[in-house]
C-alpha cells in the first residue's frame, strides 16, 4: 500500500514538473513572439520601398 502511495506522489509529482515546464517554455515563446511583431512594426515604418 506504501509503495503505491509512493508511487503515485513521484507520477503527480513528475506530471507537475512537466506542465511547469511546457508553461514555462510557451511563456518564453509569447514573448519572444511579441518582441518580434514589435520589431517588425518599427522596422516597417522605417522601410523605403
Amino acid at each position: 500500500m506504501k509503495g503505491i502511495v509512493i508511487g503515485a506522489g513521484v507520477i503527480s509529482m513528475l506530471l507537475c514538473f512537466v506542465l511547469y515546464c511546457c508553461l514555462r517554455a510557451g511563456a518564453e515563446e509569447d514573448r519572444w513572439m511579441e518582441k518580434m511583431e514589435w520589431k517588425d512594426r518599427t522596422d516597417a515604418g522605417r522601410k523605403s520601398g
